[in-house]
């Protein structure tokens, strides 16, 4: 496909060139993490943070790296608390996450970012990865590490992509195992959050930076079998009504418009919505961008990802959205799903 020719949906250069750049290469995980490797080490060079050891059952590993992000010029040692704010990298299960967004989110929101480097597929499959967060999740919610400066009582997820599967997947988990009141925000961009391949968005968008086949090859190496995509940990799309119910006290979710992922992001969202009244779930649809425009580098300076930035601060930060949201939807910006 030439996207230059077939610009349809007004995309910007940046990214016309980054769907280029990911025309399908049939390239294994450990190809992909080569591509990304000079990337992270300019990452964990520019973004300074604290890495400590977590604990998590023995069949989930038994340990992970968990990084620490701190506001600049924020004294450790001080007795002030700030807010908590779980962030759950992306990658398609595969691959480590970039590092903007957690440095980004810490300064904006004055919180404290904590990054869990959970175990990637194929060499970890379904569940190990989203046990493992989890139990970084109860973790910090019992203060079990005796760390200063966690407001424990203002927690939120955030998760990108697989990532946003994984949040989702918190909230759910933290319901079904008595831990209803821990996660108080919820914040799930372009998530994953089912196995299926034939939404219209996957049909339309095939090949705009993600395209089925590089998805359907993220599933099959996360995924012991496709019967694990019946269940709620893997694919939040298939909690009942009931599980989604009272599942977090606010949600917000963003999807671009030209995204694979775009419908099963939205669908998922007005699930959650109405399984809790038409209260505390706002969903976004970012008109003219790809899937990754609020974690790329490359498109981090657009317009469309400062405002996505902007509705995440606001959010967390306790700032009413309706006034931002009226706005950007009369500039066709922004499309209201939910």
């Amino acid at each position: 496909m030439d996207f230059n020719k077939n610009n349809i949906y007004n995309l910007d250069k940046t990214s016309i060139e980054l769907c280029e750049f990911s025309k399908p290469k049939n390239l294994q995980p450990y190809q992909f993490r080569e591509i990304y490797k000079d990337k992270y080490i300019e990452d964990n060079n520019k973004y300074k943070s604290v890495s400590r050891k977590f604990e998590v059952p023995k069949e989930y590993g038994e340990s992970i790296n968990v990084l620490f992000y701190y506001p600049d010029n924020f004294d450790q040692n001080s007795s002030t608390k700030l807010p908590v704010i779980i962030f759950v990298h992306g990658g398609g299960f595969i691959v480590d996450g970039l590092k903007k967004l957690p440095n980004e989110l810490c300064n904006r929101t004055n919180s404290i970012v904590v990054y869990p480097e959970y175990s990637l597929a194929p060499e970890s499959k379904y569940p190990i990865g989203v046990e493992q967060c989890y139990q970084v999740l109860i973790d910090l919610s019992n203060n079990k590490y005796n760390l200063n400066n966690l407001d424990l009582n203002n927690i939120s997820v955030f998760g990108e992509s697989s990532g946003g599967n994984f949040a989702l997947s918190l909230c759910l988990l933290a319901k079904s195992r008595d831990h209803p009141s821990i996660i108080k925000k919820v914040i799930a961009i372009y998530p994953v959050v089912d196995y299926n391949f034939e939404t219209k968005s996957y049909k339309e968008f095939d090949g705009y930076y993600l395209s089925i086949d590089a998805m359907k090859d993220c599933w099959a190496y996360y995924l012991r079998s496709e019967q694990d995509s019946n269940e709620y940990r893997c694919c939040p799309s298939k909690a009942t009504k009931d599980q989604l119910k009272d599942l977090v006290p606010q949600a917000l979710f963003i999807t671009p418009e030209v995204d694979v992922l775009r419908d099963e992001g939205e669908q998922f969202a007005k699930s959650l919505s109405e399984a809790n009244n038409g209260k505390n779930v706002t969903s976004l649809r970012f008109n003219e961008v790809i899937h990754g425009f609020l974690s790329l580098d490359q498109l981090d300076s657009s317009s469309q990802c400062r405002l996505g930035m902007d509705f995440i601060v606001n959010f967390l930060n306790n700032i009413p959205l309706e006034k931002l949201i009226e706005e950007s939807s009369n500039k066709k910006l922004i499309t209201r799903i939910v």
